[in-house]
């Protein structure tokens, strides 16, 4: 070509061919003398020339650079396209930097084989406006990526790398047709724990996202009224700490073996959570199970709590959770699910300042420990220490443990039992009755050594915020530091320093509702 063309305002330049090719500044011109949208259909690829600039379509008609086989290369030059213009990716590649507009869409489509994303994906998180994937093949997303419009997965899969996500910046619905195990998002994940995530974006109200392992499709629906952002993943065998890289389950006949990893990043609203699954993750017992039987479970960083679950179906395979507000991961199995245990007689009481509380277990198996929970209302429990499981096997044996700052008020105590499986069972409350005694203030040794060591004690305090004091024979506070106190017994040690004089001093011990003072003799 010795002339250069004249193009039209909705003009195409084509580079098609058997051998590789070259751009010229005789067709391939650039800026408003410069075709509209570009083709590259040449297996053996084609080289570009110099710096081109795309005839600008004032965004009525943006640029489409479309790449069906080869790679469009030489990274010494760029490429420039319009506002709102789409690349598409239907077999070629692009090597070469583009410069990005304020907005652009990006389109896989029917590939004959799967597409890893290149640099048509722009870094900067703002631009991206619609991403679409229409390809049996897949697309492998090898970067972070930020969609501000919609993603539409119409066909294949589009796959997010270990330690990649894709984010859905616009909070919109993630839009496609017949979502199934070859249609699907999948979330990488590996057994050294690495994770490739799917970010919501923030959102109000129901969103479904279409989620699965590669193999299987295990989607999760979430809905709330406020606005809240996640991050989703999913992954095939399920393991004792619901992370990738866990020790399995030994025995799945009870469960779904799949894992959702679901992380709260944004907003405090409860959350309504529905997982789906597919048969044959389903235990050889839990299909057996009626739908009203399944629940979700979720891991604390400890034990997996005891699922909750309604409008469960084990025939479509789903069960719903209803406000959520503490996350990551989830687990499905049947309800209430029981250890291997039965416990026997359970009792709590006093021994001077502690409380001894003993327990019988039968027939236990396969439990990993016993926690000993205490609650000052018997309804919110925290656990205070825990015990060994040493009987496995065995048919009955007893066990005990010390609580050593019990308070001088009512207490409740249960037995919390953990196998090793993460599962987990109480035994029955028991009480201990409050000491009905007067406060009392006791300062050991007096006389006290310089330099020594004072212990403060006080029985049946309050609950709140106390000071100690130590004033000397004329006023002078030579010694102050306060603390938070949950209540009942209080001890303190306090250092005497080597600065203070011989003598006569006050120690006093005050808080909000009441005050304690004593004379101390420091030699």
């Amino acid at each position: 070509m010795s002339k250069s063309p004249v193009y039209g305002a909705n003009s195409t330049l084509e580079y098609k061919g058997s051998v590789a090719q070259t751009t010229t500044g005789i067709e391939f011109l650039s800026g408003l003398s410069a075709p509209l949208n570009l083709v590259i259909d040449n297996p053996d690829g084609v080289t570009l020339h110099a710096d081109r600039t795309l005839r600008s379509g004032g965004g009525v008609s943006p640029n489409t650079l479309n790449l069906k086989s080869g790679v469009l290369n030489n990274t010494s030059f760029n490429v420039e396209i319009s506002n709102r213009s789409t690349i598409i990716r239907s077999g070629g590649s692009i090597s070469i930097p583009l410069n990005f507009p304020a907005s652009v869409n990006v389109s896989y489509v029917q590939h004959t084989a799967p597409i890893t994303s290149s640099v048509e994906l722009p870094a900067d998180v703002t631009v991206l406006n619609n991403l679409l994937v229409n390809t049996t093949n897949g697309v492998l997303l090898d970067r972070d990526v930020s969609v501000n419009g919609d993603l539409t997965l119409n066909s294949g899969k589009l796959i997010i790398s270990v330690g990649k996500t894709l984010e859905i910046a616009s909070g919109n619905q993630i839009l496609g047709s017949s979502f199934s195990d070859n249609t699907h998002i999948v979330t990488q994940t590996t057994t050294s724990g690495g994770i490739g995530y799917l970010n919501s974006g923030r959102f109000s109200n129901l969103r479904n996202f279409p989620i699965g392992n590669g193999t299987y499709y295990l989607p999760v629906s979430l809905e709330s009224n406020g606005q809240n952002n996640f991050n989703l993943a999913v992954f095939v065998g399920a393991t004792k700490n619901g992370q990738p890289d866990g020790i399995p389950f030994s025995n799945k006949d009870l469960i779904v073996d799949a894992i959702w990893l679901i992380n709260r990043i944004q907003g405090s609203t409860p959350t309504d959570i529905t997982l789906n699954w597919v048969d044959p993750l389903e235990g050889a017992t839990l299909s057996t199970f009626a739908g009203s039987s399944l629940g979700i479970s979720r891991y604390d960083g400890s034990v997996w709590d005891n699922s909750v679950g309604i409008n469960g179906d084990n025939i479509l395979n789903f069960v719903t959770r209803l406000n959520v507000n503490d996350f990551s991961p989830f687990g499905v199995t049947f309800t209430d699910l029981p250890l291997p245990l039965r416990f026997g007689a359970i009792s709590a009481d006093r021994s001077g300042r502690v409380v001894k509380v003993q327990w019988d277990a039968l027939a236990e198996e396969n439990v990993d420990r016993y926690e000993i929970q205490k609650s000052n209302n018997g309804l919110n429990f925290s656990s205070i220490s825990y015990v060994e499981a040493v009987a496995n096997g065995l048919s009955n044996y007893k066990y005990s443990g010390i609580d050593e700052q019990p308070g001088n008020g009512t207490v409740f105590y249960r037995i919390k039992a953990l196998d090793n499986d993460g599962k987990y069972q109480y035994s029955q409350i028991v009480k201990v009755n409050a000491i009905n005694a007067m406060q009392q203030f006791t300062v050991r040794p007096n006389p006290a050594q310089m330099n020594g060591i004072l212990n403060v004690e006080a029985g049946n305090l309050n609950p709140g915020i106390y000071t100690i004091e130590l004033v000397d024979i004329s006023g002078v506070r030579v010694f102050n530091t306060t603390l938070r106190h949950p209540g009942g017994y209080f001890l303190q040690n306090i250092t005497l320093q080597n600065q203070m004089n011989s003598g006569t001093y006050m120690i006093r011990l005050s808080g909000e509702q009441a005050v304690f003072s004593s004379m101390l003799i420091i030699k």
